[in-house]
């Protein structure tokens, strides 16, 4: 099943605190997981975010593994794309930080080729 998120656009103006806190909530109030990706990925779709309010959102869940994919998914959604690794302090494990950075190496990499 396709999941349907809008493309990434430019924003200028990040959600604001209380929005954020109200969606949060929602998520953590939701127990099965699977949901809860789905739920925040939407969030992450439809609001303008940096990176810390990203952590933010992250910080709501439990495991690496799901983290991670938010994170990436995040990744065209954010404004402030350079501050990216700074979600490493979201993780517990290194394995999905190494993963982090595999991925943001490979993001940086492509805008630089020609």
């Amino acid at each position: 099943l396709a999941e349907n998120y809008p493309p990434p656009t430019p924003c200028t103006k990040p959600i604001s605190d209380s929005l954020l806190e109200t969606q949060i909530t929602q998520l953590k109030s939701n127990h099965i997981e699977r949901d809860r990706i789905k739920d925040a990925k939407w969030l992450i779709s439809n609001s303008c975010l940096s990176v810390f309010l990203s952590g933010k959102i992250l910080a709501a869940f439990d495991y690496d593994d799901a983290k991670l994919i938010l994170a990436e998914f995040g990744y065209d959604y954010i404004m402030d794309k350079a501050n990216f690794l700074n979600l490493l302090n979201s993780f517990y494990h290194k394995t999905e930080k190494e993963e982090l950075k595999t991925f943001y190496s490979s993001k940086t990499q492509k805008q630089i080729k020609p």
